[in-house]
């Protein structure tokens, strides 16, 4: 489904996307004019989901908060709540980091989406973090992953421009030419007089 827009108004609209399920990824996309989505910070995230509370919960199974009756297991609700405190903690400390940034101070969207998203804590602590919000959580948020990758898939050029974490380039060593070459650059490898560039 393309995206319209009116093209005589200036538009800016930031949103931050959250894909929470075994990691938390997070990127920020602002709408073009033409309907696309440029990036505006480079991806970034960690190992703050669903796998940080799996293995919370085998450290926790075997902790004496829980006890067995028959074939129930009993665990007191705060216990519970702290299998997820460390991850939620860190996914909060992450966006707030990244909502400092100056390039996003007129981000008033985040969308949450990714199995973890529909975890309740999970909610009620970005909202509870972040009240000058909208938090947008799509009904079957697990699913919206799979259903933005078909539309990518259909729509590869969506995405306009993106950010990349590093970039790389090339150290060459060309030999030395007063006229090409800077003087700066100009230094001795090997008993050779070269000049010392990165592309």
């Amino acid at each position: 489904m393309p995206l319209h827009v009116n093209k005589t108004k200036p538009i800016r609209v930031v949103v931050c996307c959250m894909r929470i399920g075994g990691t938390t990824d997070i990127t920020v996309h602002k709408r073009q004019f033409d309907g696309s989505l440029e990036e505006v910070l480079p991806p970034s995230g960690g190992d703050w989901g669903g796998t940080a509370v799996d293995r919370a919960y085998l450290e926790f199974v075997n902790s004496e908060s829980v006890s067995c009756a028959g074939q129930k297991l009993s665990v007191k609700p705060e216990a519970f709540r702290k299998l997820f405190k460390s991850t939620i903690d860190s996914i909060i400390k992450h966006v707030d980091k990244l909502l400092k940034h100056p390039n996003l101070s007129d981000l008033h969207h985040i969308i949450m989406v990714g199995g973890f998203s529909e975890c309740e804590l999970v909610q009620t602590a970005m909202r509870q973090k972040f009240p000058n919000k909208k938090i947008i959580i799509p009904d079957e948020a697990g699913l919206a992953v799979l259903r933005g990758a078909v539309l990518f898939g259909h729509q590869p050029k969506i995405i306009g421009k993106r950010i990349l974490r590093k970039t790389y380039g090339i150290q060459s060593w060309p030999e030395w030419d007063a006229e090409l070459h800077p003087k700066p650059k100009e230094c001795e490898l090997m008993e050779l007089i070269v000049a010392k560039m990165f592309l």
